[in-house]
């Protein structure tokens, strides 16, 4: 957007040149960054970058009713709370993927 930097507490500008930036956040990192160098004789180069923020999948808590019995249908959901889409689910029993059938859904 055009302002120096730092903006706030989050953002750090060293004399060499580097910048860091702590407790980074979507709405408050994300955006384009540019560097611009001069010398005393006039000459200047100036580089972008994008900074896009990933979110990974967080799951909610999987739930499964106690004092299943055999014999007895159970089911569990997995819902992802948060995540930046798309994402696929996958469920495992003992390691081996499950794969949909009339009695795994």
């Amino acid at each position: 957007d055009g302002q120096p930097l730092p903006q706030n507490h989050h953002q750090e500008v060293s004399s060499n040149g580097s910048l860091a930036l702590t407790a980074i956040s979507r709405d408050r990192s994300e955006g384009r960054y540019s560097c611009s160098a001069y010398d005393k004789q006039g000459n200047s180069d100036q580089g972008h970058f994008d900074l896009r923020v990933v979110v990974p999948p967080h799951l909610g808590p999987l739930v499964f009713p106690s004092g299943t019995r055999a014999g007895m249908r159970a089911q569990s959901s997995c819902f992802v709370q948060e995540g930046d889409l798309p994402m696929e689910i996958h469920w495992e029993k003992d390691g081996h993927r499950l794969v949909s059938a009339a009695n795994v859904k």
